[in-house]
C-alpha cells in the first residue's frame, strides 16, 4: 500500500505523512539545542541548511527524495528556530527581570509580530520564484 500524497499545485509542495513527521523530529530536536546553545551563549543558529542535508539524506535511505518533500521539512525546521521571543522571555527569567508570563498577552503579541512576515511572504513568493527568469 502506497503512501498517501497531496499535491498543492500552486504552492508545489509534496504533503506526505513521513515528511511531516521527519520534519517535527527534526524541529524538535534543532530547537531544544538552538535554545540551549542561545542561553549558554548569546548566540543561536539556522537550521534551514542543515535540516535539508538531514532530510535529503534520509529520504534517500527511505526511498522517494525529492525535493519538494525535503521543502516541507526544512520548512517545518525554519519555522521551529524562530525560538528567539522564548529565548529572550528565558534569559530575562534566568535573571530574574521578569516574574510573570501573562500568556495571552505574549501569544498575541508573537501573532501580530508573525502576521505581516506571513503576509509579506506568500505574495513575495509568488513574485519572485515561479515568476522569475532563473533556470
Amino acid at each position: 500500500m502506497g503512501a498517501r500524497r497531496l499535491t498543492i499545485p500552486a504552492c508545489q509542495v509534496d504533503l506526505t505523512l513521513r515528511g511531516i513527521v521527519l520534519g517535527a523530529v527534526i524541529t524538535v530536536v534543532f530547537t531544544a539545542a538552538n535554545h540551549s546553545m542561545g542561553l549558554k551563549t548569546g548566540r543561536t543558529f539556522s537550521s534551514s541548511i542543515r535540516t535539508a542535508l538531514i532530510s535529503m539524506g534520509a529520504f534517500r535511505q527511505m526511498g522517494g527524495a525529492s525535493i519538494l518533500k525535503n521543502s516541507i521539512v526544512q520548512t517545518q525546521a525554519s519555522a521551529g528556530t524562530l525560538c528567539n521571543v522564548v529565548l529572550a522571555l528565558s534569559g530575562l527569567m534566568l535573571i530574574g527581570h521578569w516574574h510573570g508570563f501573562p500568556f495571552w498577552q505574549i501569544s498575541a503579541v508573537c501573532a501580530l509580530g508573525g502576521l505581516p512576515g506571513l503576509t509579506f511572504s506568500i505574495p513575495l513568493r509568488r513574485a519572485l520564484v515561479p515568476g522569475s527568469d532563473l533556470p
